[in-house]
């Protein structure tokens, strides 16, 4: 009878200590939300928090409030928390909204764009 409640408080206590230690687990990194993920010819990223104009690079993260403009070579693609893309052609300027957000621990998003000059072809995945 010893033996059986030894057993039973070291399993308690083993189960409690390896619950407790998973408590202070490192978080998983995120993977970005919006992102820049295939670019051709000229385009670039007006930052939304400099208003400064650089190259735009493929795997760069954007945020809401950024501005893409490709030129007239340029073509570019955007992947909204890896749910939506939308693809720029040439000479095309695309505002990611300020309102443009996501839940990273859920499926939802809402992305407003606002297209003022050029062509865009969106999709929504499911």
């Amino acid at each position: 009878m010893k033996k059986l409640i030894f057993g039973l408080i070291a399993l308690v206590v083993l189960g409690g200590g390896w619950w407790f230690w998973s408590l202070s687990a490192p978080v998983a990194a995120q993977t970005p939300r919006i992102l820049l993920r295939e670019v051709s010819g000229e385009v670039q990223v007006v930052s939304a928090s400099d208003g400064r104009a650089q190259s735009g690079k493929a795997g760069e993260q954007l945020v809401a409030g950024d501005l893409v403009k490709t030129g007239t070579t340029g073509a570019a693609t955007i992947e909204f928390y890896a749910q939506g893309e939308t693809r720029l052609t040439t000479s095309t300027s695309l505002l990611i909204a300020p309102d443009t957000k996501g839940d990273a621990n859920t499926d939802s998003m809402i992305v407003h764009l606002q297209l003022q000059t050029g062509r865009v072809w969106s999709r929504v995945r499911q």
